[in-house]
């Protein structure tokens, strides 16, 4: 289906499987799963202004927000993800698996807000940066650790920057 000129669309699937793909979009989109296993794709363009909500009750959800083939700036949170002036919000606890794709193009990662489990990727020369008074930051191949928050999957991902806070780091 395509939909042009609406401002606001409001999606609701059935109890089963349901799959939301967006993309392009510029006005509001709330989207609600319910209580199957479902999946949600947000495009995004880098230069629009739309929202997508995100609000599942059960199953075993995902949410994978794509980025451009240009460079893209992320900022990551509990409850949003950012690229520009588009977002993407979701209740962690609802949704099971978040995966944030920069695509190619050299993207930048900012996860210092994000405590929840994540999976970024990345395929150009891309940054993950997180800013976090924590005890213990940790970086692997594969995983980001922050002591308290959840771990963040990274894959072609080039360069870490992290920075400790004023306290015992």
């Amino acid at each position: 289906v395509t939909i042009t000129g609406i401002e606001t669309a409001n999606l609701t699937g059935g109890v089963g499987v349901n799959a939301f793909t967006v993309s392009s979009w510029t006005g509001t989109a709330n989207l609600a799963g319910l209580t199957g296993n479902d999946s949600y794709t947000v495009n995004l363009t880098g230069a629009g202004s739309g929202a997508v909500i995100v609000a599942d009750t059960g199953g075993v959800d995902t949410l994978t927000v794509n980025g451009t083939a240009a460079a893209n700036a992320f900022t990551l949170t509990d409850t949003v993800v950012t690229l520009g002036t588009e977002t993407v919000t979701s209740v962690a606890a609802e949704i099971d698996t978040l995966t944030v794709d920069g695509l190619a193009g050299g993207d930048n990662f900012t996860v210092s807000a994000l405590t929840r489990t994540a999976t970024i990727t990345g395929s150009g020369a891309d940054t993950v940066t997180a800013v976090n008074d924590v005890l213990a930051i940790g970086l692997s191949d594969s995983t980001l650790t922050r002591t308290g928050l959840g771990a963040v999957t990274i894959t072609g991902i080039e360069t870490a920057n992290l920075t400790g806070g004023v306290g015992v780091n």
